[in-house]
């Protein structure tokens, strides 16, 4: 049996934090493999960051990169990311920079964001 492997979205990293996201969180019971684009790193900070809550951002990312495979932004991905037209995938910088990680190694995208709903090896959880 083939296992999928996945590539862990700011958006699921962000809803998992909140615990309003059961798909996430079956994903790590069920033990399957997960990774992180390291640009998440910067987008959860972030988030933690608006709400005034640094401490809560280092925990989650220290979390992340305990529990997943935190993957680089390497010139293949990056040269990859800016090739996308914005007709096929209208996602900003972060976004394309995390779709082309997930291209580049072979991983399946769990996420909820829209600008990722339609596009290919997507495990979409959103609303």
């Amino acid at each position: 049996m083939t296992r999928t492997v996945y590539l862990i979205d700011t958006w699921a990293w962000i809803e998992y934090f909140d615990h309003s996201c059961k798909e996430v969180v079956e994903i790590f019971d069920e033990g399957e493999l997960v990774h992180t684009s390291i640009i998440s790193l910067t987008e959860v900070m972030t988030s933690f960051a608006r709400r005034k809550n640094t401490e809560g951002g280092h925990a989650a990312t220290c979390k992340i990169m305990r529990i997943s495979q935190v993957l680089p932004i390497t010139p293949a991905i990056a040269i990859r990311a800016g090739l996308y037209a914005k007709e096929e995938f209208s996602g900003g910088i972060a976004d394309r920079i995390i779709y082309a990680t997930a291209e580049v190694h072979g991983l399946t995208i769990c996420t909820g964001d829209m600008d990722f709903k339609n596009l290919s090896d997507i495990m979409y959880i959103g609303k």
